[in-house]
């Protein structure tokens, strides 16, 4: 599904929903950041996403965390909540969202952080994934959450 971000914008569409979102914060014994690589429009982020109704808050940051980068993890803490009302986003069905996001920090499995870790080698702060995405943007929020 198509989605257009649109950040101070006085011509965005009126937003129609209210979403909560998570985002994780995952760090290696190293303490570099694990982002995830938005292809579509070549910005890194965090791992994360919506909420989905059936599933608990911490849920959702396990679910998102698995999906976007294929680690378990475990939720250890909520370290904020994050919002921004003119950040609004209109998707491809109808859909203009004000979102929300929690922030958790959550520890991932050892053994899979460890395997990242050697491949990413010793220098560096950041741990990158790359997975494909279908939607666009017109801005760089996730990066600048950073």
């Amino acid at each position: 599904m198509g989605r257009i971000d649109y950040i101070d914008d006085p011509d965005a569409p009126v937003a129609n929903s209210v979403v909560p979102s998570v985002v994780a914060i995952v760090r290696d014994e190293a303490g570099r950041l694990l982002l995830i690589h938005k292809t579509d429009n070549n910005l890194w982020a965090l791992p994360g996403g919506g909420h989905e109704i059936g599933e608990s808050i911490s849920e959702t940051v396990v679910r998102e965390v698995k999906e976007e980068t294929g680690y378990d993890v475990a939720v250890e803490a909520i370290t904020g909540t994050y919002t921004n009302p003119r950040h609004i986003m209109a998707y491809d069905d109808g859909e203009v969202r004000q979102q929300f996001s929690i922030a958790f920090v959550p520890v991932a499995s050892v053994e899979k952080l460890a395997r990242v870790t050697r491949a990413a080698g010793s220098s560096g702060s950041v741990l990158r994934t790359s997975l494909p995405w279908t939607y666009t943007r017109r801005c760089g929020y996730a990066s600048g959450m950073l």
